[in-house]
């Protein structure tokens, strides 16, 4: 029976260390490129207008705020997960799981 296992996205948010936000969706329903959006739009939620304005321009810019850049957490082993976060506090975090892993 040898079936293909079925990938998800977890993505998260944090204020600190408290999770304020959990969704799980399809791999196959955002690309990675996609998933970066979603985050950021998610982290702008909790930024002024001003803010969202500063991050959003060019990083040699004099009043470039780095707020919703993207960090990733490449596998150093193999029981890592690549991970996606944008934002400072709060932040958001993707990640992809296999069905049937353990999400802790």
């Amino acid at each position: 029976m040898g079936s293909a296992s079925k990938k998800f996205w977890k993505v998260a948010g944090y204020d600190g260390m408290q999770q304020i936000f959990e969704k799980t969706l399809p791999e196959s329903s955002l690309s990675e490129d996609q998933m970066i959006e979603l985050l950021q739009r998610l982290a702008a939620r909790h930024l002024t207008p001003n803010e969202i304005v500063r991050a959003s321009l060019r990083p040699n810019s004099k009043e470039y705020a780095p707020l919703l850049e993207v960090h990733r957490q490449a596998r150093t082993a193999p029981s890592d997960r690549f991970t996606i976060m944008v934002g400072e506090n709060p932040h958001y975090a993707a990640s992809i799981w296999t069905e049937g892993e353990q999400s802790a």
